[in-house]
């Protein structure tokens, strides 16, 4: 948002005073909003989620405890760290930008995911960065880890006008994790096309 939404957007600072009282604050407004559009989905049954960098912490408004939290950064200005959301018992993605977000353009320091990297390196408590949380925030129960079907595309830079084709990377079934069975090129179950091995660096 800004390092002071309240001088950035004094508009909105004013809204939030006359909404929420004399300590009303622009995030007060945003959680409020979030809260308003929670209301609206919740009748119907689905997962209420919300990007990490929505939530907001020390004001006079808090999101509703049922919202799951979808941590795709801790690049933004303000970003907490994942335990905090965990250790409040809140459910969580993980969606993290080093490994699972590819982000056309690379800006703002971000770099294309590669295959090599997401399967030497990458866990499911590997929230933020390249850190993971303690081990007492197993994933099988507190965060779900990558949305099935996510795919991780070759990190040359491409232009904004033209995404990278990629390929999906698929372990083979009988896979356990070690350096000898990650994937190889090929044809057949759990292999990759020979292009695509190239691509992600196997």
């Amino acid at each position: 948002m800004a390092k002071d939404p309240e001088a950035a957007y004094p508009a909105l600072a004013r809204a939030a005073k006359a909404k929420y009282g004399p300590s009303g604050r622009v995030q007060d407004l945003a959680t409020g909003w979030l809260n308003d559009r929670a209301a609206v989905v919740r009748p119907t049954g689905k997962t209420l989620k919300a990007w990490n960098d929505g939530f907001f912490t020390g004001g006079v408004v808090n999101a509703a405890k049922d919202l799951e939290v979808e941590y795709w950064t801790g690049k933004e200005i303000g970003a907490r760290q994942p335990v905090s959301y965990l250790s409040q018992g809140r459910k969580m993605v993980n969606l993290n930008d080093e490994y699972l977000y590819y982000v056309l353009g690379e800006p703002n320091d971000f770099a294309y995911p590669t295959g090599r990297r997401i399967y030497e390196q990458w866990t499911p408590l590997v929230v933020r960065g390249t850190a993971p949380v303690p081990a007492k925030y197993d994933p099988r129960s507190s965060a779900p880890g990558s949305p099935s079907g996510a795919t991780w595309r070759t990190p040359r830079p491409r232009p904004r006008s033209r995404p990278a084709s990629g390929c999906p990377w698929r372990p083979s079934p009988r896979s356990s994790g070690t350096r000898r069975n990650r994937p190889r090129a090929g044809t057949g179950s759990g292999r990759l096309p020979k292009r695509c091995a190239a691509e992600l660096g196997f």
